[in-house]
């Protein structure tokens, strides 16, 4: 009963940019676009990352794909956090939670991230 409801609030909203995919937009822009994934990401319910697995039809030569497959920062919510701040969180703290550690990010991957900008310019 809600699709039909859902689609044609979409319909409503989006005109003909609701079919539109994150491929689609990154193949429209003329600027940098920086895709960081796992091949397989288990925030997905197959496990395979969906912008990953169309990677060969991105055809913006400004988009660079950084694979990111090491263990234990290969999820969605991984890619930027330290091994300390993941081990935080699987301990699965109680009471206080030191917030500062359970989102450390890797000061690495936020050098990259900030270096594939800076040289975009």
């Amino acid at each position: 009963m809600l699709r039909p409801i859902n689609l044609v609030f979409i319909t409503l909203k989006y005109g003909e940019d609701r079919n539109l995919s994150a491929v689609d937009g990154i193949n429209k822009s003329d600027i940098p676009v920086l895709v960081i994934s796992a091949e397989k990401d288990g925030y997905y319910g197959d496990g395979k990352s969906p912008i990953y697995d169309k990677k060969d039809s991105v055809t913006n030569s400004k988009c660079e794909f950084v694979l990111m497959d090491q263990q234990n920062h290969n999820e969605h919510y991984t890619y930027f956090l330290t091994d300390n701040a993941i081990e935080y969180q699987n301990s699965e703290p109680q009471g206080m939670i030191d917030k500062e550690l359970y989102m450390e990010h890797d000061k690495n991957v936020m050098k990259m991230i900030c270096d594939f900008y800076e040289q975009s310019r």
